[in-house]
């Protein structure tokens, strides 16, 4: 805390009896005091039930928290209908975790045009993962027309940041954009 000595333990005190209010922010963070287990011994059934009651108030947090428990549990039709209500609220988080669900089938039917639009809005937000899926719906062709120089761009901070998976997509969209037919079919075979 500022200014006081940091305790978990009253901090749940004090937000279960604004939670119980009703105050949906309460409910949010006594959430997340169960989910990771402050001040509280570890619950996602509790975890889930704060959740629920925010969410159901119509804060976009507590959606997307709601959505990223039903995602872990493998449930991911529930994730992507919190994920969606939070994305429609305009949290970036959201979006790009829908944009990916609507890329690879998981909860909802492919639909590789409302993941380049929910990506696109996600990334106008500085969301940092949004970018990477971006790079990988232009370089090769998903959702949008194939754009391999605007697909380098995006991808290349996180190469430069050393991570794996993003310097062999930006060395794949390099071979293709230098005409190798080969690289480009391993575009859009692996990513």
């Amino acid at each position: 805390g500022k200014g006081v000595e940091q305790n978990y333990a009253q901090a749940v005190e004090w937000y279960k009896k604004s939670a119980e209010q009703g105050t949906a922010q309460a409910q949010v963070n006594l959430g997340t005091m169960y989910k990771d287990g402050l001040g509280v011994t570890q619950d996602y059934a509790q975890a889930k039930k704060y959740y629920e009651k925010g969410a159901n108030k119509g804060n976009a947090t507590a959606q997307f928290n709601l959505g990223r428990l039903y995602n872990q549990e493998n449930n991911y039709t529930q994730a992507f209908e919190w994920y969606k209500k939070s994305a429609e609220k305009g949290k970036a988080e959201a979006q790009v975790r829908l944009a990916f669900m609507y890329m690879t089938g998981r909860g909802v039917e492919k639909d590789y045009t409302k993941s380049v639009q929910l990506a696109k809005q996600a990334e106008e937000q500085g969301n940092k993962p949004a970018p990477a899926l971006l790079a990988m719906m232009y370089a090769t062709g998903s959702g949008t027309n194939q754009d391999l120089p605007q697909a380098k761009k995006l991808i290349q901070p996180f190469c430069n940041s050393g991570e794996k998976e993003p310097c062999e997509l930006l060395q794949a969209i390099t071979q293709c954009e230098n005409q190798n037919l080969q690289a480009c079919e391993l575009l859009k075979i692996k990513w």
